[in-house]
């Protein structure tokens, strides 16, 4: 009890910091710089009692896998710019879903910031990451693109950095993750916990 309380507070909590963070903006950029919205219906059917495979996998399981869905989506999203040493970021992405297992829930809710080349990220975000062909496979054995997203703490080299002194030869990225998996599970109070290195 005591950890799903803690889980709504979380929950909670960031959506509230998202919400101020999209209401004030970037005071150094104008907010159409900045904020993505979109608004998404989408109505997928099949003549059996369950969706064609490519239709619903790899969707970070926004479909419920039965012979009919209708969906709506509502995302916006404060982007970071690239130049800066610093900027923070977030996210708020909702879904209704009306289908034999019907749903409404926030599918995504985060915050994020950047120092220099090093990003962190908190919430329930999608992320693949690793170099796998997403659009071809399930993605990692850790975490696939089947998988909605679960709350978590994801601090990474997102992108290849040079070592200092190396001049040039050596560029390595790489991150570090703590996750929650807060549904109904045969072992409760579990966690996901992963990171990878790579170096070229």
């Amino acid at each position: 009890m005591l950890y799903i309380e803690r889980f709504f507070i979380f929950k909670n909590f960031l959506i509230i910091s998202l919400l101020a963070l999209l209401s004030n903006g970037a005071s150094s950029q104008s907010l159409s710089d900045r904020i993505d919205g979109d608004l998404s219906i989408l109505l997928t059917g099949g003549s059996e009692q369950y969706q064609s495979f490519w239709l619903t996998s790899n969707r970070h399981g926004i479909f419920d896998d039965s012979g009919h869905n209708a969906l709506s989506k509502a995302s916006i999203q404060l982007g970071m710019l690239g130049e800066q040493l610093f900027d923070i970021g977030g996210g708020l992405s909702v879904i209704g879903r009306a289908a034999p297992n019907a749903d409404f829930n926030l599918h995504e809710g985060w915050l994020e910031t950047k120092l220099g080349f090093i990003h962190i990220n908190a919430g329930w975000r999608e992320l693949t990451y690793g170099h796998t062909l997403n659009e071809l496979t399930s993605g990692s054995t850790g975490m696939s693109g089947n998988a909605p997203p679960i709350p978590r703490v994801f601090a990474s080299v997102p992108e290849f950095f040079p070592v200092p002194y190396t001049q040039g030869w050596l560029e390595l990225k790489g991150h570090f993750s703590h996750g929650w998996l807060n549904d109904d599970r045969v072992v409760l109070n579990s966690y996901l916990h992963d990171k990878s290195f790579y170096i070229q």
